[in-house]
């Protein structure tokens, strides 16, 4: 029923702004119906014309702008309510965690999401360089999504190939989970530019995994990463990437649109 709802009403916003389009460029009718005295001797047939326009502007516009404005709100509506599941899909996550790691500053760990910028110049590039065979230069950036990182724009960088930097770029290369348990003890090991350091100095812990698509390429890496040192028992470590790898795949095979 309401789908039959929907159609009447696409079609009575389609047919009436169209028939009073038509009836404002037809002299015929409307002098037909003069003659047939439907309309009175002074009916002003011009004036009347530009009426049946400027109602059907009127209808088409309404009904555009109007519907525009529902499903903008109703996306919003379902942007938010996908944000709060993330969000507390990454708390749970993060108890879990806790448990696993059994560290204090567990609870303090940031998610960060790294991934190429894909533009026409990515495309480009990507394609240019495979056919003439070489290896072209790749940039990791972060990029907030909404319910699991924050929201503030940092514009930090890295290269991961094929130079590498951090931890990020140690991850793309190794195509497995890297970490350090304080990360600014090795800053120097990082090769990182002036901008870098000035960005990282505040890390101390800092986890990353690689996310895959189906031609085994890393398509982005989640970073785990905190203020404070956090120390990882080696008798936990298969248990702990475990858990990540499935948070992290889990998370792009429900939201791949997140990741483009």
């Amino acid at each position: 029923m309401k789908n039959i709802l929907e159609l009447l009403k696409v079609i009575f916003f389609i047919s009436v702004p169209a028939l009073l389009a038509y009836l404002s460029s037809n002299n015929s009718i409307l002098d037909q119906w003069k003659t047939q005295k439907y309309l009175g001797d002074n009916f002003n047939i011009e004036l009347f014309k530009q009426y049946l326009l400027i109602i059907g502007t009127i209808i088409t516009s309404g009904y555009l702008s109007i519907s525009n404005a529902l499903n903008i709100r109703k996306n919003s509506v379902l942007l938010s309510q996908r944000a709060a599941l993330i969000n507390e899909w990454k708390i749970s996550t993060l108890y879990y965690l806790e448990s696993i790691i059994i560290d204090e500053h567990t609870s303090s760990i940031k998610f960060k999401i790294w991934r190429e910028r894909r533009g026409i110049i990515y495309r480009i590039s990507k394609k240019f360089y495979n056919a003439i065979g070489k290896n072209r230069k790749i940039v990791f950036y972060e990029r907030q999504i909404e319910g699991l990182t924050d929201m503030d724009n940092t514009s930090m960088y890295y290269e991961v190939a094929p130079n590498i930097q951090g931890v990020v770029g140690l991850c793309y290369n190794e195509k497995e989970i890297q970490y350090e348990e304080d990360f600014s003890l090795s800053l120097d090991a990082h090769h990182l530019n002036p901008f870098q350091l000035s960005r990282a100095r505040q890390i101390k812990f800092c986890l990353c995994s690689p996310i895959f698509n189906t031609n085994n390429e890393i398509v982005t890496i989640i970073s785990f990463e905190s203020i404070h040192c956090i120390n990882i028992n080696t008798n936990f470590e298969n248990q702990l990437a475990n858990a990540i790898t499935n948070f992290c795949q889990t998370l792009y095979q429900n939201c791949p649109e997140l990741f483009k």
